[in-house]
């Protein structure tokens, strides 16, 4: 067996035995649903790579989940306008977590119902540069679509990476983490 097979199983079987509180979850993990969310919950800081279509979503609400049965309550997504509504849906269809928009006019009274309520605050890359990151308490950062921040001197690049900074899950997702070049995957990582 080769040093990069041992390296796999162990990680694997550190990951599965993980026990991940599901809780308040409207929905049944599959194995490798409940794999990637143990696994992004036991290393924290993770690009999740899968194709589109296989549960991402689930996997990120499966973490955060995860971290508000345990009182860490306060949760980031930043994602694309064009998945923001797809996001809210997901969040309330599949969880019994709160969520609160940070959008739009209406984004700073969200703001303050998420500090004292906590649960999710879903917002997109160019509104994530409007918090305030300087009085941010945040237990889970998760960001849909990452390889939109592989550019490390762009704007919304620059205040993603300092949302990460402030959190200590971070779970970037990509359906297509290597788009171009093996450069811009490692920016992620």
């Amino acid at each position: 067996m080769s040093d990069t097979e041992e390296l796999t199983i162990e990680i694997s079987e550190e990951s599965e035995e993980f026990t991940i509180d599901t809780t308040g979850m409207k929905v049944d993990l599959r194995h490798y649903k409940a794999f990637g969310a143990k696994y992004a919950l036991h290393y924290r800081r993770t690009l999740l790579g899968d194709e589109m279509g296989l549960g991402k979503t689930i996997q990120a609400l499966a973490l955060i989940n995860h971290l508000y049965q345990k009182n860490e309550r306060s949760s980031i997504v930043v994602c694309p306008l064009s998945v923001l509504a797809n996001w809210k849906r997901e969040i309330e269809l599949h969880s019994n977590l709160k969520v609160f928009v940070f959008h739009g006019n209406q984004r700073e009274e969200a703001l303050r119902n998420w500090a004292d309520q906590q649960g999710i605050l879903l917002t997109t890359y160019e509104q994530a540069f409007h918090l305030d990151k300087k009085h941010l308490s945040i237990h889970a950062l998760i960001v849909d679509e990452a390889h939109y921040i592989k550019n490390p001197n762009a704007k919304r690049s620059r205040s993603v990476y300092q949302l990460a900074k402030l959190s200590e899950y971070v779970l970037f997702m990509s359906g297509t983490p290597l788009e171009n070049r093996l450069e811009e995957m490692k920016q992620l990582i």
